[in-house]
């Protein structure tokens, strides 16, 4: 077994190479200027800061959801992990366009509440 504090340092190092390679990868091909590609770069990880979030959130609420009798409500990971996923791939795109392809122009949801079906 690996000591945690190797395990962190491991964790860091493949979070520094991926960064340094979505950005190496985006100077060749952004539109946009040093600053904004930053930016965006950075939006990108945070969006999946929030997919980490909301996945140990899901996790929680599964665990601790023992009486759904009493509520009415759950919170729709599932679509909202699909509408990030969609922010983050349209950012991407602009950062590192390929060959022009048509887009799909859907909306995201927005809405995340849900009611619950049955126990």
């Amino acid at each position: 077994m690996q000591p945690r504090s190797f395990i962190r340092r491991r964790h860091r190092y493949h979070m520094l190479v991926s960064l340094l390679l979505i950005t190496t990868s985006t100077w060749t091909w952004a539109s946009g200027n040093p600053q904004e590609i930053r930016e965006l770069t950075l939006a990108i990880k945070q969006l999946e800061n929030v997919q980490a979030i909301l996945k140990r959130a899901e996790m929680q609420a599964r665990a601790t959801s023992r009486d759904l009798r009493t509520t009415r409500y759950e919170f729709d990971y599932e679509l909202v992990r699909s509408d990030l996923q969609r922010i983050s791939e349209g950012v991407r795109g602009y950062l590192s366009p390929s060959r022009a392809q048509p887009r799909d122009f859907a909306d995201i949801a927005g809405d995340y509440s849900r009611d619950r079906v049955g126990p």
